[in-house]
């Protein structure tokens, strides 16, 4: 299935209009400035940001681990432009809130050395 650039802009849209609805300090154009600046403004991202606060209304603006890559870098971008209300994610392991929480462990964003140590400091597991 190929997306069409009006497909893509009614999920840009559907995006802005539930990230507006989760956290009532933020605008739709802080929230379209966000996405560019977090480079979530591509099928993949978007829909990871769509769905998500779908199930998940509070993603923003409560503390939790348990989210989609795409919508950490988009908290940290809001939070880059001051948007107030944004609680950053933290790290599962260590509640470490860090700009890059690449991996996941049971579906909860971790940080690079606590990946390491579920995976028994093997670096071959990280890589492979």
């Amino acid at each position: 299935m190929t997306y069409t650039r009006i497909d893509l802009a009614a999920l840009t849209g559907s995006v802005v209009t539930r990230i507006m609805a989760s956290c009532a300090e933020v605008s739709a154009e802080l929230t379209g400035d966000a996405l560019a600046r977090a480079g979530c403004s591509k099928l993949p991202s978007l829909r990871a940001i769509d769905h998500h606060p779908a199930e998940h209304p509070s993603a923003l603006v409560a503390a939790s681990p348990h989210v989609p890559l795409a919508l950490v870098r988009l908290a940290y971008a809001l939070n880059d432009l001051g948007a107030a209300g944004v609680v950053l994610p933290p790290c599962e392991e260590c509640g470490a809130q860090k700009r890059d929480l690449p991996f996941s462990v049971e579906s909860s964003r971790v940080v690079y050395d606590e990946f390491l140590v579920t995976r028994g400091g093997d670096v071959n597991a990280v890589i492979g």
